[in-house]
């Protein structure tokens, strides 16, 4: 995945999969409920469970790149 700068992916759900997202290059910031959020920068990996709505933004000025994996429970 490619994000602009302070372009977000947009708030989904993860059903009954978790999800792992790896960071390439860049740094930006995991929304998750209740107004909780997680920054991170290039090298980072960050777990996602199930039933989860979530939403990652760019928040550099370069662009994000990351892989995401997920694998039903």
């Amino acid at each position: 995945v490619v994000l602009k700068a302070n372009e977000n992916i947009g708030e989904h759900d993860t059903a009954s999969a978790e999800e792992v997202l790896i960071i390439l290059e860049g740094e930006g910031e995991l929304n998750l409920p209740k107004g909780e959020s997680v920054k991170f920068e290039k090298n980072s990996a960050l777990y996602v469970p199930p039933n989860t709505v979530h939403d990652v933004k760019n928040t550099g000025r370069m662009p994000l790149r990351y892989v995401y994996v997920t694998s039903p429970v």
